[in-house]
């Protein structure tokens, strides 16, 4: 079912355009990068006298519009059309790989940094939209499936950027002209594919533009996000994946060089084997993530990468065992980053997506800023397998504060081990429980049994109808312990129940009640209808059947009752 739906997806108009055009981007960027990096560890680079602070430097220019213009391309991805932003900003990179170009062929240090910065420039207002163009591309249930598409095109084309940039740099000898015409080449062809991409609505009304925004945007964009728990620790656990990205990268290329004497070109295949788990671990995440966003892959994504660099930093002098630790450890990256990114497209209200993004690009940018400022520092201190130990003390101590200030990520995560690592769960009819708004959900089952599976079924937290008998169960009483359940006592149709059940539907909750543990299911089933259907909330009927195999969870509307 989930490759079906990756190739309709690829089908839908204007999609895959859009893919090529971030793809060929993508490409140049790390391609113009590397070829920098290989000049400065070569010694061929005017001007740079330090190869470590050379390398931290360029990581720090490369980072640093991510700062300055992040506001504006928030604003301009919210007062313009998305498309529109995307083809201009793509023209744009036509003219700056025209200057990379002479900076490459001058070999001037300076110049090929000036180069970098704006073409980083043109990243940063081109990323906003590229993101919030997705949920008007594509319907809400496919957001999982687009992002890992998304995420695995993009390091597909670093694996292609920095393995050609290596291999072609050996190859050149001297002849920076095939390199240039390469990245001139790359950028036109992107600006073509970005005329294929599908229209989509302009925005609902006008945003005046102000001097300031560069910065108000993103303090506003703070602000906003400050009142949801989800998207701020969302934003964190992206900056916190890029700090860790780009400390990882710079480490492994200096560990290459220094410690284990590889060349530019192999070098460049240890970062392709990185971009290759991501982009594996992106499609991997999209698919287990099914019609849902699957916040239970954070946790296990990030477990994965803790023991996969921690093997890293002991097999420096076993290269088999360090590119294949290098490759697992990617994919347990992509299966961290994609669930999170498409929560911010999920969660953002539509007039905000572009300032939402533009937040999420400004704290990457800060991390990515951090962890060259940090490379910097530990290169001075310790050897390059030292910084991966400090890097799995970082992965600990960041989950430990993320899973205490979340829990839910701990809950999906265990929900995902128990239902999909377990036995594994088939879903129908899921797209009877709307993301968004009330929901009543009735089962005739035992809640003992059904309600892991019926969470485990669903994005959204669900507050369940129980009788305190009913908590001895394990994974019960855990789902008990992260959510709000209301308590239902012995005796049915509770006036205090029921009143409870109002208020939590009037919020936008989705309840469920299993009446299999009640004395007087029918008696309390017909006060529940009536309460939702006076509050216009769609009651949902769910039933669970764990005979066979892998369980099966089938959500069926019921038709409302004759006035």
């Amino acid at each position: 079912m989930a490759s079906g739906s990756y190739l309709h997806l690829l089908k839908k108009k204007g999609f895959l355009p859009f893919l090529f055009t971030q793809f060929l981007g993508a490409i140049n960027d790390n391609f113009f990068e590397w070829i920098i990096r290989f000049m400065i560890l070569d010694g061929l680079a005017v001007g740079c006298t330090n190869a470590a602070a050379g390398l931290g430097v360029v990581g720090i220019i490369f980072v640093l519009p991510g700062l300055l213009v992040s506001g504006v391309a928030g604003h301009w991805a919210d007062a313009h059309n998305k498309r529109r932003v995307l083809v201009l900003t793509k023209s744009a990179e036509v003219f700056i790989m025209l200057l990379a170009a002479w900076a490459v062929n001058s070999r001037s240090y300076d110049w090929m940094l000036a180069a970098l910065f704006l073409l980083s420039t043109q990243f940063n207002i081109f990323s906003p939209s590229k993101y919030g163009i997705l949920p008007e591309m594509v319907e809400e249930k496919d957001l999982s499936r687009a992002n890992g598409l998304l995420e695995s095109s993009t390091f597909i084309a670093i694996i292609l950027g920095s393995v050609l940039s290596g291999w072609l740099f050996d190859l050149a000898q001297g002849r920076l002209w095939v390199l240039n015409a390469g990245m001139v080449g790359l950028a036109a062809l992107g600006f073509f594919t970005a005329l294929g991409i599908g229209k989509v609505p302009d925005p609902s009304g006008p945003k005046p533009w102000r001097l300031s925004a560069c910065w108000t945007e993103i303090i506003d964009g703070f602000r906003d996000i400050s009142k949801d728990r989800r998207l701020y620790l969302s934003v964190a656990g992206v900056g916190f994946f890029w700090f860790l990205g780009a400390l990882l990268q710079l480490s492994v290329a200096l560990l290459g060089k220094r410690d284990m004497g590889l060349n530019d070109t192999h070098i460049g295949f240890l970062q392709m084997y990185l971009a290759v788990g991501i982009g594996v671990g992106s499609i991997l995440a999209g698919r287990l993530s099914g019609d849902k966003v699957e916040l239970g892959l954070v946790p296990l994504g990030a477990l994965g990468m803790l023991v996969f660099i921690f093997i890293l930093a002991l097999s420096p002098g076993n290269p088999p065992l360090f590119s294949l630790s290098l490759l697992i450890l990617a994919i347990f990256a992509g299966l961290f980053a994609v669930p999170l990114n498409a929560l911010l497209q999920q969660r953002a209200e539509a007039h905000l997506r572009g300032r939402l993004m533009a937040v999420n690009n400004f704290s990457s940018a800060v991390a990515v800023l951090l962890a060259a400022g940090s490379f910097i520092g530990l290169s001075e201190l310790m050897p390059p397998r030292d910084i991966l130990l400090v890097v799995c003390l970082m992965i600990v101590a960041g989950m430990a504060c993320l899973m205490a200030l979340m829990p839910e990520f701990l809950l999906r995560f265990g929900l995902w081990i128990l239902t999909y690592g377990a036995h594994g769960i088939r879903i129908r009819g899921h797209e009877n429980v709307p993301f968004r708004g009330a929901v009543l959900l009735v089962s005739g089952q035992s809640a003992r049994k059904a309600a892991p599976l019926v969470q485990a079924s669903l994005q959204r937290s669900i507050r369940f109808i129980l009788q305190r008998p009913v908590e001895g169960a394990l994974a019960l009483g855990w789902i008990l312990r992260f959510s709000e359940a209301i308590r239902q006592p012995p005796r049915s149709s509770d006036p205090e129940t029921l009143a409870e059940v109002g208020r939590a539907l009037r919020n936008g909750h989705v309840v469920c009640l299993f009446s299999g543990d009640d004395a007087d299911p029918e008696s309390f089933e017909n006060s529940l209808r009536a309460v939702a259907q006076g509050l216009d909330a769609p009651i949902v009927r769910v039933r669970v059947d764990d005979s066979k195999g892998a369980a099966q969870v089938e959500f069926s509307p019921e038709a409302p009752s004759p006035a």
